[in-house]
């Protein structure tokens, strides 16, 4: 059954026909169609008709009852992990129309389901498990998408960093060290992919943090700590690409009249101690071409 289909009998009298078992049979067989779907096309404006109705569903009695058993510790039909995404999703966006009781039921939900993770992660990194879980929450399997989507998710992860970092706390975001966020990242979307995460928290607008407090401030502070310690770390070669990558995508949203101040100003890194590598090449690149320089401030 396709999603679509999935959509059309829950929000059809369909449903009525069928009993309990019935019921969690049907979640059970299209749950990765469910998470396939959520994470190709739920961003995808074409989709939102879809993505509104599955959210009808979900916070419907029946369908809350059903994961109230598959989520049973013998569960001959469990819930998989990669369903906390689209749960997470509609607790942030239908809490109201869940409730309280509800929403504190799929909090919990989505604790258990990526509790085997967290727990593995939680071992290779010194970091509060609380961050972990609301960063891993955003993208379970890495896997299960097409990689040009993987800066979308990253953006995800950094706007939950900035609002989890209110209940961290200063303390605990000052003891974060790069080294570990660096790990929490190749955890969540791969070494391979870790130069696109470097490249959309280098694209983050710098207006963003108007209004940002302190607290949330200094993680800003400490992901642009993690960003020029590792562009300083690479090769002359590897750099020079990177900043190339980043001035192509200023460039399309320049031609779209939606470019903006970004994170770092790359030729303004001069008088900075230990950023000698970054503004050199940067400076080199627009003295090679003075049309870009307008991308590297």
């Amino acid at each position: 059954m396709s999603i679509k289909n999935f959509v059309q009998t829950w929000s059809g009298s369909e449903i009525k026909d069928y009993n309990k078992e019935d019921r969690i049979i049907d979640i059970y067989d299209n749950m990765y169609d469910i998470v396939e779907f959520y994470i190709t096309k739920g961003h995808n404006k074409k989709h939102v008709d879809t993505v509104n109705k599955l959210y009808r569903i979900m916070c419907s009695d029946k369908f809350i009852s059903s994961i109230e058993k598959m989520i049973k510790k013998k569960s001959e039909y469990p819930l998989i992990p990669e369903m906390a995404i689209v749960i997470s999703d509609l607790v942030d966006r239908r809490n109201k129309e869940l409730g309280e009781e509800n929403v504190e039921f799929y909090v919990g939900v989505v604790d258990k389901l990526l509790k085997p993770r967290v727990k593995e992660i939680s071992a290779k990194v010194e970091l509060p498990k609380m961050l972990i879980t609301e960063t891993l929450v955003v993208l379970p399997d890495v896997q299960l998408i097409d990689p040009k989507y993987i800066p979308i998710y990253v953006s995800k992860a950094l706007r939950k960093m900035y609002i989890l970092a209110n209940m961290l706390g200063k303390e605990e975001i000052e003891k974060m060290s790069t080294k570990d966020l660096k790990r929490l990242f190749k955890q969540i979307f791969g070494k391979e992919d870790f130069n696109t995460v470097l490249l959309s928290i280098a694209l983050e607008r710098r207006d963003f943090v108007r209004n940002f407090n302190d607290v949330q401030l200094l993680m800003w502070s400490k992901l642009s700590e993690l960003l020029l310690s590792e562009l300083e770390d690479m090769k002359k070669k590897s750099l020079k690409n990177f900043l190339y990558d980043y001035i192509e995508r200023r460039e399309f949203n320049y031609k779209k009249n939606n470019d903006y101040a970004r994170r770092i100003d790359f030729l303004g890194l001069e008088n900075e101690e230990g950023m000698e590598k970054i503004y050199k090449v940067a400076k080199n690149i627009a003295e090679k071409d003075n049309k870009l320089e307008r991308f590297l401030h």
